[in-house]
């Protein structure tokens, strides 16, 4: 697959039916990683001086309608990501348990936790980066949960395929272009950060549904914590730029890297009205950046 830059525009074709129009550009926004000899510490507050000195990319989510500005380092062994998004409300509980006192269970409540994913893309066809192009893709997935991963310091690191052979759970993805491709996304090679409980006796009207545990493998290489502050999330990276997994994207600071960011879980899955954050599963990508290490 070739790695080009995309951009998509919403064309008008009627009253009644707006079309997504997926048309190459000569170039998308690139962020500079600069080099960085001084310790990052992975806390969410991004005070260490190399941030300053780091350019910022303003990375726009048409789906969620906000800006994320996006800073990068570097090391010998490392690459530092910095996302900044406002905020208005600092959510960390994701699907409560909630007591139902007519039929005496605990049922799924509809709270959601605040998320913001970095998608770097290993593979994609020249159509287009969004999901709904209607091109396969395979993509590297840090997905950071400010309840069920940032207590424990860690993002969860997924991997994503979008291909036209369907799988167990894949959500079927229809494309702009008529073509239906089926995407999964699946936990790197381990355990994740976080196990959810089974509670059957009362013990409150709301539950926290999910405990932190030590995430184990290939699931355990991205570093990442968040801080809420003043209606602003400060949401800070750090992996191996080789891990030397095979389900992660090896970065290699000769090279220029495709990807993108969004506030919310890529997932393919339509508007939930039910949820306290209702496009919270149907976020993608419409415009990618490349990343491009500065050698200086």
């Amino acid at each position: 697959m070739t790695k080009f830059h995309m951009k998509a525009f919403i064309c008008l074709i009627s009253i009644n039916m707006l079309v997504v129009c997926f048309v190459m550009t000569a170039g998308a926004a690139a962020l500079k990683s600069v080099r960085t000899s001084e310790a990052v510490d992975i806390d969410g507050k991004a005070d260490e001086p190399g941030w300053g000195k780091a350019p910022a990319l303003i990375a726009r989510d048409s789906v969620a309608a906000v800006d994320l500005e996006v800073r990068s380092m570097y090391s010998d062994k490392y690459i530092y990501m910095l996302l900044r998004f406002k905020d208005p409300d600092e959510n960390r509980l994701h699907k409560s348990w909630v007591w139902d006192p007519s039929a005496e269970v605990y049922k799924v409540g509809h709270d959601r936790e605040d998320i913001c994913v970095v998608k770097w893309f290993m593979e994609f066809e020249p159509g287009g980066v969004s999901l709904y192009a209607g091109y396969p893709q395979v993509a590297d997935i840090w997905y950071w949960k400010a309840g069920r991963t940032d207590k424990i310091g860690f993002a969860d690191d997924k991997i994503q395929y979008l291909e036209s052979i369907t799988q167990k759970r894949a959500t079927t993805i229809v494309g702009a272009n008529g073509t239906s491709l089926y995407l999964t996304r699946k936990g790197d090679a381990g355990d994740a950060a976080y196990i959810s409980n089974l509670v059957v006796d009362y013990t409150g009207d709301s539950v926290p549904r999910f405990d932190n545990v030590p995430p184990t493998g290939s699931r355990a290489d991205v570093m990442a914590k968040g801080e809420w502050s003043n209606g602003v999330w400060t949401v800070e990276f750090k992996r191996a730029l080789d891990t030397g997994h095979e389900d992660d994207l090896a970065l290699n600071p000769g090279t220029i890297y495709t990807f993108g960011v969004s506030r919310l879980e890529i997932a393919g899955r339509s508007e939930d009205k039910t949820s306290s954050m209702p496009l919270y599963g149907a976020g993608d990508i419409i415009s990618a950046h490349t990343l491009e290490f500065d050698q200086q």
